[in-house]
């Protein structure tokens, strides 16, 4: 028979080839069922995955609490990872090796000064430290406030046992009533120190110091002329086990944390150019502010000089507290960076970012929890676990760090005071230090009277503060390892 040869034309709703539409029509037919069969098995796999196995949660009822759930979920997670970065960049830079010591041709001048009111829990080691420094030339005033203060003996027996030139106790009894009493003598005793010192050092009754502490303090200054000012931080190693004491220490992480990395100075070991520290700018921010070296930082900047955040610096407290004073101690800290700091405002929002993110974490989850949610409960609970466990980590690698390095250069080995029992109420201690911190940032925000040391002063505007009364300081305790 003859083959026949028809011509592929278009499929039409007006014309089609009768010899191929039946063949064309049922391929089409064929293709789109095997893909509604691909869409059935793929939506059947879906619910298995879904509702058999549990991997996702169903889909809820209520969608804010699960969007909610998801939402902070993501955040926890990325807060504790972000947290990393400058947990490590710290680390990293207090493990440094220190530089070469400078020596003693190359070491200048330095006038140390410290304002003491009540007996610190180790003043009497502070000042035996700082009495043996192996600097060549330095000397040493000690201002107090009153002739019968309870720091005055420890002072005398120092004096007594010494016999040191280098020791000078000023007892200053004209106080100005627009500043803290630390303020007043600092700037007293600023102002009439010679000109042949060349820098001023700045030392708190709770520094306790080695014999190579004040010229690695001073070496920065010397080595590089930009810099007008240089200074360390605290790190709490509280001896007990008190719950008050925990809660400070990690507490102190955060905040060393936020000083290092927005140039915050700490009074308690803070060298200064002379020149700087007996300017008018900075005797008259003394004579009328709350805090003694928060101010430090915008006259060094407006002096065109840098401040350096030197990280071998981080000396060890072994003070004790409870979470009464502790609660108390906390808005003194934070208001001196409110009034003073320009960094202040990024400090508060990390703060308010972080008791949104954590708290509202918190209270969804026990939404979850309440309304049976266990899917979400779950997922939740387990972001904020590992936030939780991830910040203890952080804490305890960070004071490894700190510990081993402060032994390399004091040439000493203390106990381990981050104890089995103390990492295990971590969790618990973290959640304590979140929620203080939190009632603290309330109260900085509206707090116009502060009680320091027994007395009480007002606070109008950052260079308007009064001293309501002067009373001589009571030590409350005796041969107590609790701050005062």
């Amino acid at each position: 028979p003859k083959l026949r040869f028809h011509r592929t034309v278009p499929i039409s709703r007006t014309a089609a080839c009768p010899i191929c539409l039946p063949s064309l029509v049922g391929w089409e037919k064929s293709r789109k069922k095997q893909a509604e069969d691909k869409t059935k098995n793929f939506m059947k796999l879906c619910r298995y995955l879904t509702f058999e196995l549990r991997i996702l949660p169903k889909t809820p009822k209520n969608p804010m609490l699960f969007v909610l759930t998801m939402f902070f979920s993501i955040v926890v997670l990325a807060g504790a990872l972000i947290q990393a970065v400058p947990i490590m960049n710290l680390c990293r830079k207090v493990k440094q090796p220190h530089r070469t010591p400078i020596s003693d041709d190359q070491c200048r001048p330095v006038a140390v000064v410290m304002s003491l009111r009540g007996g610190d829990p180790f003043l009497e080691e502070c000042l035996n430290r700082i009495i043996q420094q192996d600097y060549p030339d330095y000397e040493i005033v000690i201002a107090l406030d009153n002739e019968n203060d309870p720091a005055v003996p420890y002072v005398d027996r120092l004096n007594d046992a010494q016999h040191s030139p280098r020791l000078t106790k000023k007892i200053i009894t004209e106080r100005s009533k627009n500043c803290t009493l630390v303020n007043s003598n600092y700037a007293r005793v600023v102002e009439e120190i010679d000109d042949r010192f060349e820098f001023v050092v700045f030392v708190d009754a709770d520094a306790v110091t080695w014999s190579g502490w004040l010229r690695a303090l001073i070496q920065p200054l010397i080595e590089n002329e930009t810099i007008g000012a240089s200074s360390g931080n605290r790190w709490y190693t509280p001896e007990n086990g008190e719950l008050g004491s925990l809660v400070r220490a990690f507490w102190n992480m955060g905040s060393v944390i936020q000083m290092a990395q927005f140039r915050f100075p700490w009074g308690g070991s803070l060298a200064i150019r002379t020149d700087i520290a007996k300017s008018d700018e900075m005797l008259q921010q003394w004579r009328t502010s709350f805090s003694a070296d928060a101010p430090v930082f915008n006259v060094v900047k407006r002096a065109g000089k840098k401040f350096f955040f030197n990280p071998h610096m981080l000396l060890l407290n072994s003070e004790s507290t409870n979470l009464k004073t502790f609660s108390n101690w906390i808005p003194r800290q934070m208001i001196q960076g409110k009034l003073y700091h320009p960094k202040w405002m990024p400090v508060l929002i990390q703060g308010i970012i972080m008791a949104f993110v954590f708290l509202g974490a918190l209270a969804t989850n026990f939404t979850n929890l309440f309304l049976g949610k266990w899917v979400s409960f779950c997922v939740l609970g387990g972001a904020l676990t590992f936030a939780w466990g991830i910040t203890c980590l952080f804490f305890i690698v960070m004071n490894h760090v700190i510990t081993r390095r402060h032994s390399e250069l004091t040439r000493e080995v203390r106990a381990d005071w981050l104890t089995v029992g103390n990492i295990l109420r971590l969790p618990q201690v973290s959640l304590i230090a979140l929620v203080v911190c939190v009632v603290a940032l309330v109260k900085v925000l509206r707090i116009r009277r502060i009680e320091w040391r027994g007395i009480a002063y007002q606070i109008r505007k950052p260079f308007d503060i009064e001293l309501e009364e002067y009373k001589p300081f009571r030590q409350p305790r005796a041969d107590s390892q609790y701050s005062l």
